[in-house]
């Protein structure tokens, strides 16, 4: 059969990312509690295509996905890059592929326990696993998205202690650990620094006596984002320093009495 995507194209235009978006797996990730724990993954993967190949073959991206339900860790994504990077380099008739990207985006779930009553409930983090093999650098990163409560500083002062105004925030903690890193960032160990460095972590389940506790700790913990941000850049540096990493911090503060948000990032290398 007359194979379209092998043909030459002669408008010499190289592409960095072509393949699939969305394939849903369903995946083991690393558990510090229970060892591991299955979740669903939304998984992109892409090579990049060489200017004289009219496209790559999407079905041959897609097949190798479902390895992730049967292993997991980074470096078993690494692997599995490695190998799509190898297997559209055959297609090309042996012109070799600069590089392959594999991320994945899911629900990773901890059990938390309300600080007073103790009642314990299950809350979802936001988290993504993005591997890159070959150009521009390869890279191995782990990214978790955190809420936390916040409470604002300046308000608190204007009301003399005793009233501010209050609000929902999102920290984000990437980590971008060298490919040959054999180190293990815990999910779990991310998410412990972000919702130190909010005014309160988020409880989904509070009794009376919890929403006393939790109210009191965010008057006696009041942040801007600026704060949120610096706190965990400090508590990253405690945990990592030296161990060659770069990480992306933000934290993200909708408003309650504005129409906007109210943001901060920054990038160090711990």
């Amino acid at each position: 059969m007359k194979d379209t995507q092998n043909e030459k194209d002669i408008r010499k235009v190289h592409l960095d990312y072509v393949g699939v978006k969305n394939v849903k797996v369903p995946i083991k990730v690393k558990d510090l509690k229970n060892g591991s724990q299955m979740v669903q993954a939304n998984v992109n993967a892409f090579v990049s295509l060489i200017e004289t190949q009219k496209g790559i073959h999407m079905s041959h991206m897609v097949d190798p996905l479902f390895k992730l339900s049967e292993s997991y860790g980074l470096n078993k994504i690494v692997k599995l890059a490695t190998e799509l990077m190898d297997k559209q380099t055959k297609e090309n008739n042996g012109v070799k592929t600069d590089s392959c990207r594999i991320d994945l985006k899911f629900q990773y779930f901890i059990e938390k326990e309300a600080p007073v009553s103790k009642v314990k409930s299950i809350l979802g983090y936001e988290a993504e696993i993005d591997v890159l093999v070959g150009k521009p650098k390869s890279y191995k990163k782990i990214t978790v998205k955190v809420p936390v409560s916040t409470c604002c500083p300046c308000s608190l002062d204007l009301c003399d202690g005793v009233a501010a105004h209050n609000q929902k925030g999102i920290i984000t903690i990437s980590a971008f650990i060298p490919l040959d890193s054999k180190k293990l960032i815990w999910f779990e160990h991310l998410i412990n620094i972000a919702e130190q460095s909010g005014s309160c972590e988020i409880y989904p389940v509070l009794r009376r006596p919890d929403e006393k506790y939790v109210t009191k700790k965010m008057f006696a913990n009041a942040k801007f984002v600026e704060d949120c941000v610096r706190d965990a850049v400090i508590l990253l540096r405690k945990k990592y320093s030296g161990d060659n990493m770069t990480a992306v911090i933000s934290c993200e503060n909708m408003e309650s009495i504005h129409d906007h948000s109210a943001y901060c990032e920054t990038w160090v290398v711990l």
